[in-house]
This record gives structure tokens, sequence and C-alpha cells, in this order.
């Protein structure tokens, strides 16, 4: 993308913004023009007011101090009431999706919240409740269930994948919650609050109408009610729609607020390159008798740290994964796969689809266990101690000395966050000289304007070279390439695979393809996988 496909891109975002505001204020003003001839027709001032009245009874009023104490009273109980609302039912939504036991707990109440009538609550509450604390209640039981059920569909519709590619780059804990999950949920998380916003104000003031709490909002309407000024009536209707608007404008504009500095403080701490040239050099593989069938593909668990059959233990510098277990009635995918592949060595493994090349891959990175065999590392130690200390810094989920990058089949990029945000997600340590380290690698493949563009907004080419910087930048001793080249044109293909070369540094290089030529672009011997 070059810079006159930037600009381009820029002036189409504020022709559209442009676009919207007008079609909304011409919508309004149609709105206005409809109200206006129904109220003449009817002609009946006491049923109808005329937006004229309306307007000059809204003149009246924001003269007044009552207007504005009304106001404030009821904006503070129902916002508390909304911030009470989104923690509970985020905390919730947390719980439930982390453990389904909870979720089952938490169905009766949720269901009865969701069903019960806002009226019967409210009659029921005064018993209770005082009238001025009512409003903050009832906004709590409504918005409560809606944070909910939204932000627990978010968690329940993760990319499992996305996981799997956060476990790879070592994205784990807190980083893994803020950078990988939380952006997952950003449409869940805009659709919750949008929701909740203009419940939480229908729920608060029809509360105060009820409980007429003196000095709020409900109070006003249902005097103008009692008295037949319609015309108020009118007015504080109107006056209550645009808060509600506003209000969820300023909440949206807040979250994408929170999203935008996500991103930019992922992207503004990075490593630098020259911090990490240590952890360059190769680790070695070797894979001895390794057999996996899938026995029930959805009920393999991935390697965890406290599984005893699986950890791996350490021996003089070296890793081993060993796990038996009893094979299916299914035929292997993989039978008695013995391998040796040497520190710094490129391997292009070759074999047909369907006969475990990605298998193979999954087994190396620790995303499945064999059922028979073992896979062992040897990592290459730097001789300097201060990359020594610095060591300790890097651990992978199942290879305590062996970091590995990877280009999976899918891009499993972050969508809605730039190609400077994504590669920032696979850098382990921090440093402020990493964007520009991330330009001058998105510039070596061709994408240096690149740099701040929604992956959304690049083509299935630019997404691929994208995944591949940030494999390449990540640091470690094994790159994983799962057919890297696909979506690239041939021209694409030696340019990407000549800065994949330069920038390999004596890492351990496994690719998976199916084209022979791919192997040459990478300088690798082919390996064919023998099917079983």
């Amino acid at each position: 993308m070059n810079k006159e496909n930037v600009k381009k891109s820029k002036f189409n975002k504020e022709t559209s913004m442009w676009k919207v505001c007008t079609e909304r204020i011409a919508a309004i003003i149609v709105a206005i023009l409809l109200w206006q001839l129904l109220a003449m027709k009817l002609d009946q001032k006491l049923l109808l007011a005329t937006p004229v009245d309306v307007a000059k009874t809204l003149g009246v009023l924001v003269k007044s101090q009552e207007f504005y104490s009304a106001i404030a009273y009821s904006m503070g109980r129902i916002l508390f009431g909304l911030l009470i609302g989104a923690a509970v039912g985020t905390a919730c939504a947390l719980l439930a999706g982390r453990w389904h036991f909870m979720e089952v707990l938490f169905w009766p109440y949720f269901s009865a919240m969701k069903a019960t009538p806002v009226a019967s609550v409210v009659i029921l509450c005064l018993v209770w409740l005082s009238s001025r604390r009512l409003s903050v209640f009832i906004v709590f039981l409504v918005v409560t269930p809606v944070i909910y059920t939204n932000i627990l569909a978010g968690i329940k519709n993760l990319d499992l994948k996305m996981k799997d590619m956060a476990r790879v780059f070592g994205i784990n804990g807190l980083r893994r919650l803020l950078y990988v999950y939380l952006p997952e949920l950003k449409t869940y998380i805009i659709a919750a609050f949008t929701l909740a916003t203009g419940m939480a104000f229908k729920a608060g003031i029809a509360a105060e109408v009820i409980g007429t709490p003196v000095g709020s909002v409900g109070k006003m309407l249902y005097n103008a009610k009692v008295y037949l000024e319609t015309p108020e009536l009118f007015a504080w209707t109107l006056v209550i729609i645009v808060l509600s608007v506003v209000v969820e404008q300023v909440i949206m504009t807040l979250i994408r607020c929170m999203f935008d500095g996500l991103q930019m403080k992922a992207i503004g701490k990075q490593l630098a390159r020259e911090a990490d040239k240590y952890c360059r050099n190769g680790a070695s593989i070797d894979l001895d008798n390794v057999c996996f069938s899938y026995e029930n593909p959805k009920e393999r668990k991935p390697v965890r740290k406290n599984d005893k059959e699986s950890r791996p233990v350490n021996k003089n510098n070296k890793e081993y994964r060993s796990c038996n277990k009893k094979a299916g009635s299914s035929a292997e995918l993989i039978n008695k796969l013995s391998m040796h592949i040497a520190a710094g060595d490129r391997v292009c493994i070759m074999a047909p689809s369907g006969t475990g090349k990605t298998t193979l891959l999954n087994l190396i990175t620790g995303r499945l266990v064999p059922d028979s065999g073992s896979i062992s590392f040897e990592a290459k130690r730097c001789n300097d101690n201060d990359c020594l200390k610095k060591k300790a810094i890097y651990k992978e989920s199942g290879h305590e000395h062996v970091d590995i990058s990877m280009v999976f089949q899918e891009d499993r990029l972050c969508n809605g966050y730039s190609a400077a945000y994504n590669i920032a997600l696979g850098l382990k340590r921090h440093s402020r000289s990493g964007l520009e380290d991330i330009r001058k690698n998105l510039e070596q493949v061709g994408m240096e304007e690149s740099l701040f563009t929604d992956v959304k907004e690049l083509s299935g080419g630019m997404k691929r070279r994208t995944a591949i910087v940030r494999a390449v930048m990540s640091p470690g001793q094994v790159l994983i390439l799962d057919e890297p080249f696909a979506s690239l044109d041939d021209e694409l293909k030696n340019q990407t695979a000549a800065y994949i070369n330069a920038n390999l540094n004596g890492r351990t290089l496994i690719a998976v393809t199916h084209d022979e030529k791919d192997a040459d672009r990478l300088n690798a011997r082919i390996q064919t996988l023998q099917t079983h």
C-alpha cells in the first residue's frame, strides 16, 4: 500500500463520516416535520404538543436552576447504577466463561432479572428501599444481565486459534488478556454498553416516575402529567432522549480510546533488535519413534505445565517431552517417526495433504502431545553473561529454554488493529526503538506504508507478510513456517523469502510446503514425511 492509497483511504473515511452525519441530521429534520404535520392534523395540544410549543417550553426550563438540579440528580443515580451493573455483569461473565458450573449457578438469577417486568420490581422494591435509592437499584437490575449476556457470548466465541498463537509466542497472563482476548471482545463490549445505556435511562426514569423522589427528572415528568402540561412533558422527554444519546456516545468514545490506548501501549514498548541477538542461535530437535493418532480431537488437550506425564525434564541443557497414551482404534496419523534437525538447520517438510505435516508442527510446538515416543530439544547457550541473565525472561509454555515463533496456516491476526500492533504481540521485551524496527522489517517485504493500517483493510498477501514479519521478529531459536507463501505471487515469494533468509541469523528453520521451489527460496533441504 503506497502513500497515495493511504491518503485515499483517509479521505474515504472522512467522507464516510460526513455522509453519516448528514444522513442523521436529515432524518431528524424529517422526523420533526412529520411530528409538526401530525400535531397540526390532530389539532389537540392537550394530546400532542407541536415542536414549536415544546421548543418554547424547553427554553423556559433551561433558564431555571431546578432544571439542572433535576438532571444532575437523575444522571448521577442512573450512571452509578450503570457502573455497578457493568462491573458485576463483567465479573460474572468472566467467571461463567472460565468455569461452566458458575454459568449454571448464575442462570436462574439472570433469567429472573431479564424476565421480570420493571414496574413489578419497582413496586416491590419500594417496600425495601427509599424512593431516592430506587433508581440506582433498578438500573443495576436492568443493566447487569445485558452486560453479562453480551460479554459471556463474546467469551464463548473467542477464537481458540488465537489462544494457540498467544501460547506459541509466549503471550501469557495479563498480557494475553489485554492484547489478545480483549480486542476480540471489542464488538461484544460495544454492543453491550450501547444497549445497556439506553435501557438504563428508560428503567431509571421509570423508577423515578413511580417512586417520585423530590428533585428528580421523574418527579418533573410526573408533575407535568398530573397538571396536564403536555408541552413540558414532551420537553422533559426530549431532554431524556438527548441525555441518553450523549452519554452513550461518551461511553463509546471512552471504550474506543481504551482500545486505542492498549494498541499504542503494545506498539510503543517493543523489543530492540540489538538486545535479542543472543537468542538468534538455533536449537536442535530430535524426534524419537513419535506416534500420534486422533482418538477424539475434541477431547485432546494441549500440554499443561502441571501435567506430570508431559512435563519437560531438563538434563544438561536438554529438554525431553515424553508421553505414552493408548492409541485409539483409528489409523495413526504419524507412526514411529524419527528425525534429527541440527541447530541452525533449514528443513522443508513435504508430503501429500492430510498426511500429518501440520500435526507434526503442533507436536513440536507443544500444542499436541504424542501418543508415544519423545521430542527433545537442545538449545545453544550464549557465552555472554549478560545474555545468560536475560535468557530467563524468555519462557515458552512447554519449552523452558527453547523459544519458538511460528507462521500458521491461517494468518491469526487481531482484526481491528494495525499491522504494527499484531507484530508487536510477538515481541517479548520492551524498548522504545521497537516501532522503528517494525517499520524497517515491513519495508523489507514492501509494506512500509502499512505500519498503522488496520489488518482488516489489508489484502490476503499483505496479511500473510504481516504474519511472517511477526514470526521473524519474535525472538527465539526455532522458526516454524506452515505454508508461508500462500496467497503470494512469485515476485512476493522471492522478496519475502529473501527477507526471511536475511533475518534468520542462525535460527533453526522448519517449513511445511507443497512446492519444491519454496525450499530453494529458503535454501532449505527437503525432508519427505513418510506416510503410513
